[in-house]
């Protein structure tokens, strides 16, 4: 145990080597070193508190006990002090422990030898830091690292600094720990020998500090990190698609961006990224990418400005700086002045520089102007001279835009000239439809009328191809009528071909044999598929077929009810129906006649569309059945 000078505490070594702080008065036992003995420790380790009470009083018990002891009980104490000189001597080569010993004689130079060689490696570091700083020193001023006179003021000055205090000390040490990236949940043991080397650690002198020092850095840097983590947390999954974007791509060319490979060479490489696919929908993240795009542009401009601005305020500032400049000084006079300057050179155009130069004399006009009424004179000229450029400007800018306009309906009046005149040229020229553009090119060009054409390429080529179409969609209708003309639905190709082949509008197809079968089996299948779509439609159109197929289904039930049934059977209708009555009603229509080549099959269709009737007025509930039945039985039929 070891009490504190001029203080009631007192420090306590247990044997499991765990310090203790005793208060005599208040018998308070504290792990945790109190805060109104901290300074005080802190020059006890340094050398600078001693009691003098204490000293005088250990210093006469211990002549006396030299003076009473024998000879070989001196021997015994004298090897006990070497054997804990030596143990001392071990923890202070470990750099980790202060051990507090008990009170006794060798209690004193054990802490002086401690002491002196914390005073030997803190010199050495001084040392070590002026070294670089004289170093560093000469290269600013341009002198040698050997310059003693320099050196020896950098000595004197660091010297007569006051010494740090407690709080400035637990800075240093809370900077060091950050500055080593030391992490909060690693243990003081595991993370010591990164910073032990430091100047800052050796500062702080009783490792118990420092070790409360490193858990106070532990607990504010995890609460750091966890708020940063609800931060980022609570962020948007868009959010936080744009931070990925500007940790990745903040430092980039947003013209590179721009082109059309950017988004998919940045989702190929990332997409395995868990802060890329945060956003589900890749529309939504595109269209991140792009207003990330469109704000590194708009960045990008308004650093150009600072930057524009910045130049501009060094090229006054040179301006300034020139001797014996007034609101009379002329340019080319200033110029030879400063030409070779670089905030002259920063200057892109010699017009800028001009314009610069006379911005700088109307504001130094303005600021040596003697009375408050040559002032203001003064500024409304500048005022004037001001809306005059933004009118000049303006009336510039309005004229441009007209020039344009008057030029764009030029050019589309020009435009559908051109395409008028070219499609012309291509009717008189091109006759048949199976050319191309770059066969007849140059024949088509060889025409004194093409001179007058002004259109691109690939606008010739368009309108070329659209009259082929056009001319070849008009002979094959023509083909086609001539197909109505000559054949039925089921005429087969091979009983016509020579007929058709002989006519001049088969001749203009220019087709091969082949190919004039398949344009003639084509139009055979839609014709067939016509005339079955137009028969249905007749059908569904034909009035009287309706009325006696309704006729005939409440006649059938009227029989029925008369026999004492609720229903007619199914298909007793059918006696009721003639089928050649409605076939002759049908032949009056042109539609039905068509379908004469498939007589079988129309049978079919109208045996089809009779039943669907049948089926439908059966289902009836009500209406015109009820209506019938009520008739033929007698009653009375409220209108």
């Amino acid at each position: 145990m070891k009490k504190l000078p001029n203080s009631d505490w007192a420090i306590v070594l247990t044997s499991k080597d765990n310090e203790y702080f005793l208060n005599f008065k208040s018998k308070q036992v504290v792990w945790d070193m109190p805060d109104e003995i901290g300074e005080l420790v802190g020059q006890i380790m340094a050398g600078g508190v001693q009691d003098e009470d204490e000293n005088m009083q250990e210093a006469e018990a211990n002549q006396q006990e030299d003076d009473e002891v024998p000879e070989n009980r001196l021997e015994e104490k004298q090897q006990q002090q070497q054997k804990e000189k030596d143990a001392f001597d071990e923890l202070a080569d470990d750099k980790e422990v202060v051990r507090v010993y008990d009170s006794s004689s060798g209690m004193e130079e054990q802490m002086a030898l401690f002491i002196r060689q914390r005073e030997l490696e803190e010199k050495q570091i001084k040392e070590d830091i002026h070294k670089k700083r004289k170093i560093g020193a000469s290269i600013q001023d341009g002198s040698t690292p050997n310059d003693d006179s320099s050196t020896s003021k950098k000595l004197k000055q660091t010297e007569t600094e006051a010494p740090l205090t407690n709080g400035e000390k637990q800075s240093m040490f809370m900077d060091m720990l950050r500055e080593a990236d030391i992490s909060p949940f690693s243990t003081w043991e595991k993370e010591l020998v990164a910073f032990t080397n430091d100047p800052r650690f050796i500062q702080i002198p009783l490792p118990k500090i420092r070790k409360n020092y490193f858990q106070i850095y532990c607990k504010q840097r995890a609460e750091e990190i966890a708020k940063a983590r609800s931060t980022k947390e609570s962020l948007t999954p868009k959010e936080v698609f744009r931070e990925f974007l500007m940790e990745i791509l903040g430092t980039a060319d947003w013209r590179k961006l721009q082109s059309l490979s950017a988004y998919d060479d940045f989702s190929r490489k990332w997409k395995k990224d868990s802060r890329f696919t945060i956003v589900n929908d890749d529309r939504d993240r595109k269209a991140l990418f792009k207003d990330f795009v469109a704000r590194l542009k708009s960045g990008e401009g308004e650093r150009k400005k600072a930057e524009k601005k910045k130049i501009e305020d060094g090229f006054f500032d040179l301006l300034r700086n020139v001797k014996g400049i007034g609101t009379d000084s002329r340019w080319r006079e200033i110029q030879k002045q400063i030409e070779k300057d670089k905030r002259y050179e920063a200057i892109a155009t010699p017009i800028q520089r001009e314009e610069l130069f006379r911005q700088f004399l109307k504001q130094l006009a303005l600021n040596n102007a003697s009375s408050e009424a040559e002032r203001k004179e003064l500024e409304r000229k500048a005022k004037e001279e001001a809306s005059l450029r933004e009118r000049e400007e303006a009336v510039r800018k309005q004229k441009v835009d007209l020039t344009l306009e008057v030029k764009k309906s030029q050019y589309k009046l020009q435009t559908g000239e051109s395409v008028n005149l070219f499609k012309n040229l291509l009717i008189d020229l091109i006759k048949s439809h199976k050319t191309t553009w770059r066969e007849s090119e140059a024949y088509v060009t060889n025409d004194p009328r093409f001179q007058q054409i002004r259109l691109p390429s690939h606008e010739l080529d368009h309108i070329f191809t659209e009259h082929t179409s056009t001319l070849f969609d008009r002979r094959l209708m023509a083909f086609h009528e001539l197909i109505n003309e000559q054949t039925l639905i089921t005429t087969p190709f091979v009983d016509v071909m020579e007929t058709l082949l002989l006519d001049p509008r088969t001749t203009r197809l220019d087709c091969s044999n082949e190919e004039l079968g398949r344009h003639y089996n084509k139009y055979q299948l839609d014709r067939e598929q016509k005339a079955r779509a137009e028969l249905e439609i007749c059908l569904k159109e034909n009035v009287f077929v309706r009325f006696h197929v309704k006729s005939a289904v409440g006649n059938s039930h009227v029989q029925a009810v008369e026999k004492g049934l609720k229903e007619a059977a199914d298909g007793d209708e059918w006696r009721f129906i003639g089928l050649d009555e409605i076939k002759a009603v049908l032949k009056e229509d042109k539609r039905y006649n068509d379908f004469d080549c498939f007589a079988a099959e129309r049978e079919r269709i109208v045996f089809t569309f009779v039943k669907s009737l049948i089926e439908e007025f059966r289902n009836e509930k009500g209406g015109v059945r009820d209506s019938v039945v009520a008739r033929n039985a007698g009653g009375l039929v409220r209108k």
